[in-house]
């Protein structure tokens, strides 16, 4: 279900609508600029104009017939036009309202297109953010002033040609077939064909061995987790409480996933809880799955990690710290604005020797580290623009890579640490788009319809 006209939705409460000139009292996203309101009120004065040209000068006595046809499809053409890339400010389409909502009873009538994941957006004009006016814990310090970060060439990068591209599948998701459902492609974006049919089908994940793939579905009335054996195409049910976000696959065969609502919200490994919080949350497992890293959804946000064996937790990266990312030898990555803008920490297990290692130009959130541990993917901006970043894993050798990338995912790497996936929407509706260390870009979706969630096979 699209938005009213005009209106724009709260990236961390999709329930928020706004009008272009209000701010929202939930985030703190400001109301339209005065180019943005021009470009949104545009199309409308085009096709209003037209409209009169075509009754004006119409000739008298004609058959109207034709004459009302072409205003019916100008009308049309103006509800369906999208802003052009250029000042297209994106509302997140991908995931789904049912697949977001913790409610264990769904109405799949009242489904609507599915919103990005929530997490701090802000747009980084700094005049417009309340001032933290406590002590900052940790304190930026230039690149080139410091003296413990050696300042170290970034790695060679290798260049993949399209004959080298491994045959790995990315799982993803598309609105192609008229609801949200899981589809298989190839790592070069050929081979589409929908795995899913019935009901919602969201948040893809592969099972270790990539002989299952699993996904959270509504068909049943209820979010539950289902698995599909790709071989044969068998589903079934794997868990049956209702719940939300990517769910994780373990080396020893347990899914772990979140489940809750209201106040309430669970860890689950294999059916059993490990951790629970009084809002929602994300989390992503250590490399050596001994702790996971608790990334909360909705204020205070604030990164814990818990250890599995004895369920004991901690707080690791202070207040305002969202986006949570391991590192492949176990320190962790995240963004925070702490100091007033959005910037990119890295830190020890425990929070310990925690510094900055972006630029302090523009807003910077979403890192992923890659599986090497050579390479950090970012997404940074200045207002509605969002791009893809590069650096190495010491903060060097910074460069954009993608645009118009979605400013509230991070990129997911390939498992050789080759390429990234991103989702963009550069042509007005989110495509998938895969980008190597060099810039190359890939466009692997191209269907009308909203194509988003991709998921490594490994």
């Amino acid at each position: 279900m699209g938005l009213p006209s005009g209106m724009r939705r709260c990236p961390r409460d999709p329930d928020i609508m706004l009008r272009p000139w209000e701010r929202c009292p939930e985030c703190g996203l400001p109301p339209f600029t005065l180019w943005q309101m021009i470009a949104m009120l545009a199309p409308m004065a085009l096709t209003l104009g037209l409209l009169l040209s075509t009754m004006v000068h119409w000739p008298s006595g004609a058959d109207d017939g034709p004459k009302m046809t072409a205003i019916a499809l100008l009308t049309e053409q103006s509800q369906t036009r999208p802003v052009s890339p250029t000042s297209y400010t994106p509302t997140p389409s991908p995931v789904l309202s049912s697949l977001i909502s913790p409610s264990s009873t769904i109405n799949p009538a009242a489904i609507e297109p599915p919103t990005s994941t929530p997490v701090v957006t802000g747009p980084p004009t700094l005049t417009s953010r309340p001032t933290d006016t406590s002590t900052p814990t940790y304190v930026a310090t230039p690149i080139s002033a410091r003296t413990n970060t050696p300042t170290l060439a970034p790695p060679p990068i290798a260049t993949v040609t399209a004959s080298q591209v491994p045959q790995r599948r990315i799982a993803y998701v598309s609105e192609s077939s008229g609801s949200p459902q899981v589809w298989l492609m190839g790592a070069n974006g050929t081979g589409k064909h929908q795995l899913t049919s019935t009901g919602t089908n969201g948040y893809p994940a592969w099972s270790i061995d990539n002989r299952f793939l699993y996904y959270l579905s509504n068909r049943d009335g209820r979010l539950q987790i289902y698995r599909q054996e790709i071989a044969t195409g068998r589903e079934e049910p794997v868990y049956q409480e209702g719940s939300y976000g990517r769910p994780v696959m373990l080396a020893d065969g347990r899914v772990a996933y979140v489940q809750g609502s209201g106040g309430q919200h669970k860890l689950f490994i294999g059916g059993q809880t490990i951790f629970s919080l009084d809002r929602r949350f994300d989390f992503q497992w250590s490399p050596d799955q001994t702790q996971v890293l608790i990334d909360p959804l909705q204020d205070p946000r604030v990164l814990y990690t818990v250890d599995v064996n004895s369920g004991h937790s901690r707080e690791v990266a202070g207040i305002k710290s969202w986006n949570g990312s391991w590192s492949p030898d176990g320190r962790i990555l995240f963004a925070s604005d702490r100091m007033g803008v959005a910037f990119i920490f890295v830190a020890d297990r425990d929070g310990a020797n925690s510094r900055t290692i972006s630029p302090t130009d523009k807003w910077s959130q979403c890192p992923s580290w890659s599986p090497d541990g050579r390479w950090i993917g970012y997404v940074a901006g200045d207002g509605p623009n969002w791009n893809l970043y590069l650096m190495s894993s010491n903060g060097t050798g910074r460069r954009q890579v993608g645009s118009f990338a979605n400013s509230t995912k991070s990129a997911i790497w390939e498992p050789n640490s080759k390429r990234m996936v991103f989702e963009s929407n550069r042509f007005g509706d989110w495509d998938i788009f895969a980008v190597d260390m060099n810039g190359n870009e890939l466009q692997l979706t191209t269907s009308d319809a909203n194509d988003y969630e991709p998921a490594w096979s490994y």
